[in-house]
């Protein structure tokens, strides 16, 4: 398990009544997915460590601040850097349905969870202007142009890719990813639909549950509008990973909405290059210098 580093003064300083209380040391803590960098548990607080220059950091306490309103967040208590402090999240990872009264439920608990996040109204959540600059890179047109320059420059790498796609080329994914922006648009427009407030990694490890409902959201450094099915895609991928594909029935009956196949195939493979351009953190991720 890793070690705890020497947390920086404005850090420790923030922990100081939360170490104090617990009467503990920092205890590493494991995650699916959520954060590229270490996270400890000092008593009721976590400390995120970003790898330097990621930005990670900021981004994520611009999702907690953005969504915190009007979901279960842990609070933020101190951003420094690349370091975060936040309260601890409440109840248990869902990849840990065993902890919950009802694990076969846990499915249908985030598929009514992302619901609720995407029928909140976006010009009253994402309207906030501090937090536009943040929230420009997220857009869907900025992870479109991020991808498709990820494809050009061999920062993605289509052999990593699961079938069927690891068969195509870079030029021909990139194609296939404007094209399915198209038709994507298309579809939308037909169906009458907007953009939504999206989670942007909607990940099975990124919700916390406590007791059988939800406890907390978390992970949501790509918070921002999207187009809801990029939500979907990924956590159709997370769950089937986790539960087995039979655990999206409970979801979408859940989330009450069947998807629109066209909108859903395209930000399957969107969501799967751009798991490249965010990869998940490792034991060897770096910590900010102190």
């Amino acid at each position: 398990m890793p070690r705890p580093p020497s947390f920086p003064p404005p850090v420790a300083r923030a922990l100081a009544p939360a170490a104090a209380a617990a009467g503990e040391a920092a205890a590493a803590v494991a995650l699916e997915r959520p954060w590229p960098g270490l996270v400890w548990a000092v008593g009721d607080r976590w400390v995120w460590a970003a790898p330097p220059g990621s930005g990670r950091a900021v981004a994520e306490a611009d999702g907690l601040a953005l969504l915190g309103p009007h979901l279960p967040c842990p609070d933020v208590v101190l951003h420094h850097g690349e370091w975060l402090v936040t309260t601890a999240p409440a109840g248990y990872p869902a990849t840990e349905p065993e902890r919950q009264p009802r694990p076969d439920e846990v499915p249908s608990i985030i598929g009514a969870a992302l619901r609720r996040l995407h029928d909140l109204d976006p010009a009253a959540v994402l309207g906030n202007p501090s937090a536009a600059e943040q929230r420009r890179w997220r857009s869907p047109g900025a992870l479109t142009a991020a991808i498709l320059a990820g494809l050009a420059d061999t920062t993605i790498d289509p052999s990593a890719l699961p079938d069927p796609y690891r068969r195509y080329g870079a030029a021909d994914l990139a194609a296939m990813v404007t094209d399915g922006v198209e038709r994507s648009a298309a579809a939308a427009r037909r169906a009458g639909d907007t953009e939504v407030v999206g989670h942007g990694d909607p990940v099975v490890g990124n919700w916390f549950l406590d007791g059988g409902a939800l406890g907390a959201v978390t992970g949501l450094h790509r918070a921002g509008p999207a187009d809801r099915h990029l939500d979907l895609a990924i956590a159709y991928r997370s769950l089937t990973d986790h539960f087995g594909p039979e655990a999206v029935f409970g979801f979408v009956d859940a989330y009450g909405t069947d998807p629109d196949l066209i909108r859903l195939d395209h930000h399957l493979l969107v969501s799967l290059l751009a798991d490249q351009l965010h990869p998940p953190h490792t034991a060897a991720s770096p910590v900010p210098a102190p």
